[in-house]
């Protein structure tokens, strides 16, 4: 069995994981490599502020309370 070493740069080494796991099944026999980093998360809100119904938002959108008021009308 033939062997072939690899270097890479932590930036990427992610992304060489993720494309020698997709390669065809039985192509390549075992990946050795370190362990794999952390996920990023997906959603990571900037503030932890939460926003209550009596607020008025800042944004250009209504607050909850003002849209059903908009609706009864």
């Amino acid at each position: 069995m033939k062997t072939i070493t690899l270097h890479v740069d932590d930036a990427h080494y992610a992304t060489l994981m993720t494309i020698l796991e997709n390669l065809k099944e039985g192509l390549v026999v075992r990946i050795d490599g370190e362990a794999k980093p952390p996920r990023k998360s997906a959603y990571t809100p900037k503030t932890g502020k939460i926003i209550h119904e009596n607020e008025r938002p800042s944004g250009k959108y209504a607050s909850p309370t003002e849209y059903k008021k908009r609706l009864q009308k």
